[in-house]
């Protein structure tokens, strides 16, 4: 009935510290932000602030001119064909984990690319680049960062109290958890080295994930439209 009944931890969180997962332990989650980035344009589009269907270059100038348009919608369902951010990085010479790597950075990679994989809209392949954009479109439309729209359009309003864009590296935020793999047996720490959101970098708890499902589940959208 909406109610969370039950919340565990499993494993560690800082191995340094000793300190065991917890149900309010704050995750970066990767990919899973997507969802929140896209969100807010759909807030920004029910609001008349925008439309999906609007051409990127409207809100992105510098972004190139290829032969045909791309559409926000093309970034938020891999419709573009621009190409992914990391491989582009990497091919690029970029350490990931090691370098740190901002919003400008991918910004500037994605701008020299002057061909596409394919035609906007005739094929799918899943890019982390129309979403760092969208990112970028947010704070063009509104002038807040993607992580402060977000943070009043959704979480706070949500009481998503732990969670956040995380887009200062350097931040302090109590309750992260660390990132670990085994390596010639032994357990080495492996840390998220960006400062670049909307493709990924949301921090979260499993206690505010199952508060954003109830409210996907109770009907926040009254049309479908918005979900497909």
């Amino acid at each position: 009935r909406g109610r969370l009944v039950l919340a565990r931890g499993f494993g560690m969180s800082d191995l340094s510290q000793g300190l065991a997962i917890s149900p309010t332990s704050v995750f970066h989650v990767a990919s899973v932000s997507k969802q929140f980035t896209a969100m807010s344009l759909v807030l920004l589009a029910q609001a008349g602030k925008l439309s999906l269907d609007d051409e990127v270059r409207r809100y992105l100038p510098d972004f190139p001119a290829y032969d045909r348009p791309i559409t926000i919608r093309q970034f938020l369902s891999h419709t573009s064909g621009v190409r992914d951010q990391w491989n582009l990085l990497m091919t690029a010479g970029w350490r990931l984990g090691d370098d740190l790597i901002t919003e400008q950075d991918v910004v500037e990679i994605v701008n020299r690319q002057r061909t596409l994989n394919f035609t906007p809209g005739s094929s799918w392949n899943y890019s982390n680049t129309g979403f760092t954009l969208a990112g970028a479109i947010v704070r063009r439309v509104t002038g807040q960062s993607l992580r402060a729209f977000a943070d009043s359009a959704i979480f706070r309003p949500l009481g998503m109290r732990q969670t956040h864009f995380h887009d200062d590296n350097l931040m302090i935020v109590p309750a992260r958890t660390r990132g670990y793999t085994r390596r010639a047996g032994e357990w080495k720490e492996t840390v998220p080295n960006y400062s670049t959101v909307g493709a990924t970098s949301l921090f979260t708890t499993v206690v505010d994930l199952a508060r954003w499902q109830q409210q996907l589940d109770s009907g926040m959208f009254r049309s479908e439209e918005w979900l497909n």
